[in-house]
């Protein structure tokens, strides 16, 4: 089990979601698991921790790949990845008023690209309408990393 969603790879998720043994360490084309796919199109990039399906174009992150093959919500995918790979935050729940954070760190936790430019919103809102303050959101400054 992974401790934390920065050490949970792409190649982990596929290797147990679809009982693989791809190699971690390199690239790989593989048959897409969304579709009949007789020439191996879907391409796994370790590098970026991301995937890439040539026959319909679609990339896919960890919780777009779970929310694909599952027909998941963001959210659905979000829970299921924590719950079934051991993503942890108890040790950053140190105070109750820290639960709505916390549920934001877990999706910045999965360094997905696609959220990159929400962190900003994220933290405007947590300010605004949630009324945390400053002291609290720096308190998680290298999770959020903006």
């Amino acid at each position: 089990m992974t401790s934390s969603t920065n050490d949970l790879t792409i190649t982990e998720v596929i290797n147990s979601e679809l009982g693989m043994s791809l190699s971690p360490y390199r690239d790989v084309n593989i048959s897409s698991p969304f579709r009949n796919d007789s020439d191996p199109s879907f391409r796994v990039y370790t590098e970026t921790n991301s995937c890439y399906d040539f026959g319909t174009g679609e990339s896919y992150t960890i919780p777009q790949f779970i929310m694909e093959l599952y027909g998941y919500s963001y959210w659905e995918a979000i829970n299921y990845i924590s719950s079934k790979y051991g993503v942890d935050l108890s040790s950053d729940k140190k105070d109750p008023s820290d639960t709505g954070l916390n549920g934001v760190l877990l999706i910045m936790k999965l360094n997905d690209e696609s959220i990159l430019n929400v962190k900003k919103t994220i933290c405007s809102y947590l300010k605004g309408d949630r009324n945390f303050s400053e002291k609290m959101i720096m308190k998680y400054e290298n999770e959020i990393r903006i």
